[in-house]
């Protein structure tokens, strides 16, 4: 009797071990000795796909009620940067939790990176998911794509919070982060973002993008 609820247990442990293999994902320079109960960003249980013109963009959904939707910051962000919101939020909300382009399990695609392109991205996902206007939630750069998304598809935003994107403007500084420069200061937060990444080879290539975009936009209070 005692060995069979030894091997149910046994079974059961090895059950969620499967199902929470990615615990030991990691944010952005947290300490090593922080463990995330849920893998965010890798969860198969609650992870989509859509397909746009030039990518397939990965996003996850939580609970249920007004639909909010989390827009992470660039390079460092991701989904699992809103863990302690999603936890918070999703006994009352609809949590639609995006990866934006080239970051988590989205493709990087073939254009050149815009935040038009972004608020495009996060109105296909909210139109595989709801119908109705929506919260949006950005930061940094997830923020700059809120702003764009507001100005494009005011009709779909009940409310909109953003932290940590202000005014920017060509010359205003100079954005030439790397790859390189990434890697050495977060090792272990770069080498698994490149084993979940679907194009890690391109990688360089998000950084140049995103430069580039930064380097030339301009995000005004107008």
């Amino acid at each position: 009797m005692f060995s069979k609820f030894i091997s149910i247990i046994t079974t059961v442990i090895l059950s969620i071990s499967n199902l929470y293999g990615q615990q030991t994902l990691r944010r952005a320079f947290q300490p090593a000795n922080v463990v995330n109960k849920i893998p965010y960003r890798n969860n198969p249980q609650v992870g989509h796909y859509v397909q746009t013109k030039d990518a397939k963009i990965y996003y996850e959904v939580y609970g249920k009620g007004q639909p909010i939707v989390l827009l992470h910051g660039g390079l460092f962000g991701s989904i699992i940067e809103f863990a302690d919101f999603i936890d918070q939020l999703k006994g009352q909300y609809q949590v639609i939790a995006i990866s934006s382009r080239g970051h988590g399990k989205s493709e990087l695609g073939t254009k050149p990176l815009t935040f038009e392109q972004r608020a495009n991205d996060a109105m296909t996902v909210i139109n595989a998911v709801t119908k109705d206007s929506v919260i949006v939630l950005g930061f940094s750069d997830g923020g700059y794509s809120a702003y764009k998304f507001g100005a494009m598809y005011p009709a779909r935003v009940k409310k909109m919070i953003v932290i940590g994107a202000g005014e920017i403007r060509p010359g205003l500084r100079e954005f030439k982060f790397t790859a390189k420069m990434a890697m050495e200061m977060d090792k272990p937060f770069w080498e698994q973002q490149l084993k979940l990444i679907p194009e890690p080879n391109r990688v360089e290539d998000l950084f140049t993008q995103v430069a580039n975009c930064y380097n030339n936009v301009t995000v005004s209070k107008e």
